[in-house]
């Protein structure tokens, strides 16, 4: 990949974008099925009842949309792992159909104390529908390689 981001190229305030993601209503509803089946998640006519007032995607569905939509961006080759997530929120049901885009704004970067081929990068992770609301947010701790680790003494 030409174009991969390694810890060095990270310059904090830079955003990334990736999308979209089509929810297509049989995926969702097959994994709904499957890992979360709530009625409000499975069936047409309770969700209507619900608060909701329709079919909603559960949080995990959205988190494995968030982590498709992070392996397309050009970390992913320099990417060593993700070591904490913070503050993962929930802002509004994404629902069938919906076709989701995500955001990622790179926050701060410092050298890993422990290991000297990679760096620490805190990131901004924003997912959002077609209307271009925020349907989930959260914080991300990343570690990616070094391009040359052999400089980072220097």
């Amino acid at each position: 990949m030409t174009d991969a981001i390694f810890f060095e190229d990270v310059v904090p305030g830079k955003k990334l974008e990736s999308g979209p993601y089509h929810v297509a209503r049989e995926e969702m509803l097959e994994y709904s099925r499957k890992w979360n089946p709530l009625p409000f998640h499975t069936d047409e006519a309770a969700a209507r009842a619900s608060i909701y007032g329709g079919l909603t995607a559960p949080s995990t569905y959205i988190l494995a949309v968030r982590t498709v939509l992070l392996d397309r961006l050009p970390l992913t080759e320099a990417m060593s792992g993700t070591i904490v997530w913070d503050d993962v929120r929930f802002l509004i049901p994404v629902r069938p159909e919906d076709d989701l885009r995500l955001e990622v704004e790179l926050i701060e970067k410092r050298l890993s104390r422990s290991k000297p081929d990679r760096g620490i990068v805190k990131t901004r992770v924003t997912l959002f529908n077609q209307r271009g609301e925020a349907v989930m947010s959260q914080f991300d701790t990343i570690m990616l390689r070094l391009r040359n680790p052999a400089s980072a003494g220097a």
